[in-house]
């Protein structure tokens, strides 16, 4: 988990700088209803145990390859991403507020933050939410890096075992 150094603890459990590898899977069907939704009962020896992959929007751009990991703390943008966004967004960067802090204490200054409109979609229900970006440069097969603060924040529920999203 990496945590962002607001005279808060600064253990944690993962680094965003170590992500292993995932894949990107297409979700089971999830039945809603007025109760609330319900996940698909898995078949024998099928649920997943790779890292919950998604994918958002910023603004109308199509974001691939988001990974969604509740034991980070923070949100984290990897610069090859941030370097593909319009000018105009990659103007709004403003200099980071504090280090990036890793499971062994390690720390790791971002290039900057930003603040973006952020969309997740669960089929037909959508959210958008602005959230709060750290710039990291660092080599990652993903281009975003979610924490449960976003979880939290967009009222999600996720499940890595149906490896999809809802809200």
């Amino acid at each position: 988990m990496v945590k962002k150094n607001k005279g808060r603890s600064l253990s944690g459990r993962r680094s965003a700088l170590a992500i292993s590898k995932g894949t990107t899977r297409h979700s089971s069907p999830v039945t809603n209803s007025k109760e609330g939704f319900y996940f698909p009962p898995l078949e024998k020896d099928k649920p997943s145990n790779d890292p919950l992959i998604i994918q958002a929007m910023i603004l109308n751009i199509e974001v691939q390859r988001d990974y969604l990991d509740s034991g980070s703390e923070c949100d984290v943008i990897f610069e090859h991403c941030f370097l593909k966004l319009p000018e105009a967004l990659r103007a709004r960067r403003t200099d980071p507020r504090g280090p990036l802090v890793g499971f062994f204490g390690e720390h790791a200054w971002p290039l900057g933050e930003l603040d973006l409109d952020v969309t997740i979609k669960d089929g037909a229900y959508e959210r958008t939410e602005t959230l709060d970006l750290s710039i990291v440069r660092s080599p990652s097969p993903y281009n975003i890096l979610l924490g449960r603060t976003v979880i939290q924040k967009m009222e999600m529920v996720p499940s890595v075992i149906h490896e999809l999203v809802k809200f």
